[in-house]
């Protein structure tokens, strides 16, 4: 249903706030800084266009705005969040641990087998002119 589907859209804001509390930067009752939440956005538009360089064919296009609806599918968001913390935490000091590398490592994984695009099928020409398949006038 449209409304089950509205309730459940993420926006930009949604993910930069889930990996800055993976990372340690916020507590769950926090919201980022306006200049964190920027610059969240652009680091998350960085990675993202970045995967389609990895052979991630999301569909990602840039969003312009916090309020943007990130496009994955609710099933990839945790990955998404984990990655982004990964991506951002030299921006603040901080070390990423090893229960978020792993998060980030495997999301990858998965990003990667779902999204990968797909490759076109080409037949040798000789299967084509087999003796079996010759026809007879």
């Amino acid at each position: 249903r449209a409304s089950d589907r509205a309730a459940q859209m993420a926006t930009a804001t949604d993910i930069i706030k889930g990996a800055l509390r993976k990372l340690g930067v916020l507590a769950s009752n926090e919201e980022p800084s306006a200049e964190d939440a920027t610059d969240g956005l652009e680091a998350l538009n960085d990675m993202c266009n970045a995967w389609a360089a990895q052979d991630i064919a999301t569909g990602f296009s840039t969003m312009t705005a916090l309020t943007d609806e990130f496009i994955l599918e609710e099933r990839h968001h945790g990955a998404t969040k984990a990655l982004l913390a990964q991506y951002v935490a030299p921006n603040f000091g901080k070390t990423v641990s090893p229960v978020l590398a792993k998060q980030a490592y495997e999301g990858l994984l998965i990003l990667k087998a779902d999204y990968r695009p797909l490759e076109t099928l080409q037949v040798d020409c000789g299967l084509l002119n087999m003796p079996s398949q010759r026809r007879y006038r």
